[in-house]
């Protein structure tokens, strides 16, 4: 259930029909907006399900309660499963996992003040409001001296605000804190999934983008305390109708400690974020994304991380483009796929990348299921900071592709 709510919650919201609507009841429907059905679509939010911690998930680490972690998976071996997503009638739901009832749901503050009682008009026009992505892991509390499991969320394109609950126990789920617009005027709609990390021993923070919208309308990192909900905000620098998209943390020496931050921006920048979780975070240009004519093209996705096994090079691959307004449908800007090394330095461009080119395409219409591509020759990528491949047909030329969801990597290949 959502619990109580607040008297300026109730005055938002309007009389106690709408309420009752909002929750669920469809008595009203008729006078109110006649629905299909009481759970709203779930478009962008992808469910994550939570059921017993893995016990090896720390195993060996030696960061402040890493030894204590072995008996948390079995005081909850009988936690049941939840899978928890977000949706589009203003509400985080938790959804048993055996049977599919509904055991939980959340409303943020955000959503209530994005006009959610507008769902109720017969004349509403569709609209997002709990849309983010989801992230759960498992922190170690030093206030607490236990460990939790905390689930992070967004509005994503419903509104500018981050949430953070603890669903240890999926009967007694406690809300930690809410980060709006007021709370920080850096955040936009965070699109990106989140990452919770330990930044320092005992310091865990989620990492996010700050996402298009903001009122500075600058590239940022945000990180958050993940107990607190204290906010810390890393800028570029680069304004101009810019965000910061989705981020992915690197522990470069493997101590359990993530820190430095990798992202790319609505400029098709790619920033490297250096000391995360101390007071003098640097955020530094490691590479900007242009098209052969050499416009920009927007990065909207988290980069996907990899280390060279062999030449310990570290690796960021990421496509480009947008699709985020109606503007975007029809624009068939060329856009790249990029794989780019990270040695410290800038690179200075698509010259110091080695081209990659699509061959042929095996499939039907305008849907490819292969893509045949140039093969690499012996010594092609010598001096090289790492290679591009523009996403062109070579039978239809320009299509409009665009790379708008991060890469990942399964044994080994993308």
């Amino acid at each position: 259930s959502w619990g109580a709510l607040g008297p300026a919650q109730q005055s938002i919201l309007g009389d106690e029909a709408t309420v009752n609507y909002l929750r669920g009841d469809r008595s009203n429907e008729g006078r109110l907006r006649i629905r299909q059905g009481v759970l709203g679509d779930i478009v962008h939010s992808q469910p994550v399900f939570v059921g017993r911690p893995n016990p090896r998930t720390y195993r060996g680490a030696k960061f402040n309660g890493a030894s204590s972690y072995a008996s948390f998976p079995q005081r909850q071996s009988a936690r049941r499963g939840v899978v928890y997503v977000g949706a589009n009638d203003g509400r985080l739901h938790g959804f048993h996992a055996s049977t599919g009832d509904e055991v939980f749901a959340f409303m943020p503050a955000a959503a209530i003040n994005a006009q959610l009682r507008k769902l109720t008009s017969p004349d509403y026009e569709h609209r997002f409001f709990v849309d983010g992505e989801l992230t759960v892991a498992d922190v170690y509390s030093s206030r607490f001296g236990r460990w939790r499991s905390i689930l992070v969320g967004s509005m994503g394109r419903g509104g500018e605000a981050v949430f953070a609950l603890d669903v240890t126990d999926p009967d007694d789920v406690e809300f930690l804190w809410e980060i709006d617009t007021s709370g920080t005027p850096s955040i936009g709609n965070v699109l990106g999934k989140h990452i919770i990390a330990q930044v320092a021993n005992g310091d865990w923070r989620v990492l996010v983008g700050n996402g298009p919208n903001s009122a500075p309308g600058t590239a940022q990192l945000i990180t958050i305390g993940v107990e607190s909900g204290w906010v810390d905000v890393a800028s570029t620098r680069v304004p101009g109708d810019n965000g910061l998209s989705g981020v992915d943390a690197w522990d470069g020496n493997g101590d359990g400690f993530y820190e430095t931050v990798y992202g790319g921006d609505l400029a098709g920048n790619l920033w490297r974020f250096e000391r995360i979780g101390s007071p003098t975070v640097a955020a530094k240009r490691l590479f900007s994304a242009t098209d052969a004519g050499g416009r920009p093209q927007p990065i909207t996705v988290a980069p996907f991380l990899l280390r060279n096994p062999q030449t310990r090079q570290l690796w960021l691959f990421f496509g480009t483009g947008r699709y985020l307004g109606d503007g975007d449908v029809a624009n068939r800007s060329e856009q790249t796929w990029y794989g780019v090394i990270d040695d410290g330095h800038l690179v200075p461009g698509r010259s110091a990348l080695t081209p990659r080119r699509i061959l042929a395409e095996v499939g039907n219409g305008n849907a490819p299921s292969l893509r045949v591509t140039s093969a690499a020759v012996a010594e092609d990528m010598s001096g090289k900071d790492g290679w591009f491949l523009d996403l062109v047909s070579p039978v239809n030329g320009r299509e409009g592709e665009r790379m708008v969801v991060p890469n990942r990597g399964a044994r080994g290949l993308l």
